[in-house]
C-alpha cells in the first residue's frame, strides 16, 4: 500500500526477532502507489468515472486497467477504452479516475482496478501487478 512508513534499526547482535527490538529510528520510506482494499462503483450503461482514487503521489499519468486478477490477461469484456483508464486528474493522494465518454456495458461483478504507475508504459497487463 502507498504511504511514508517509519525505517528503524536494529543493531547487529541483537535478537531482531520483534518489533520492539527495532527502537532506532532509520528514517523514512516513501512507496508511492494507491491504497490497497479501494472499493468504487461504475454502472453498467453509464459513463464510469470516480473521485477519491487514493494512495501516496499519484500522477496524472498513472493508470488503472479492470482485471479479474493484477497482473494477468484476463481483462473486464465491454469497458471502455479496453478497460484502461483514459485519464487520472490531479496529483498527490486523492485523484480522480475515468475511463472517458463512452458508456461501460461490462457485466455486473466485482473486479480488480490493477494500477500503474507514469513511469511505465502502462501498454501491457503485465504492467498492471498493483
Amino acid at each position: 500500500s502507498g504511504g511514508i512508513y517509519s525505517m528503524c534499526w536494529c543493531p547487529f547482535g541483537a535478537p531482531c526477532q520483534s518489533a520492539d527490538n527495532f527502537q532506532v529510528d532509520a528514517g523514512n520510506l516513501t512507496i508511492i502507489g494507491p491504497h490497497i482494499e479501494q472499493h468504487k462503483t461504475c454502472t453498467s450503461s453509464q459513463v464510469c468515472t470516480f473521485d477519491g482514487y487514493e494512495g501516496q503521489s499519484l500522477s496524472n499519468h498513472d493508470r488503472l486497467l479492470l482485471l479479474d486478477t493484477c497482473g494477468t490477461e484476463y481483462k473486464v469484456l465491454r469497458m471502455p477504452n479496453d478497460a484502461q483508464s483514459t485519464a487520472v486528474q490531479g496529483i498527490g493522494n486523492s485523484v480522480s479516475v475515468s475511463w472517458g465518454p463512452l458508456r461501460a456495458s461490462a457485466a455486473g461483478g466485482a473486479y480488480r482496478m490493477c494500477w500503474c504507475a507514469a513511469a511505465f508504459p502502462c501498454t501491457s497487463f503485465q504492467d498492471f501487478i498493483v
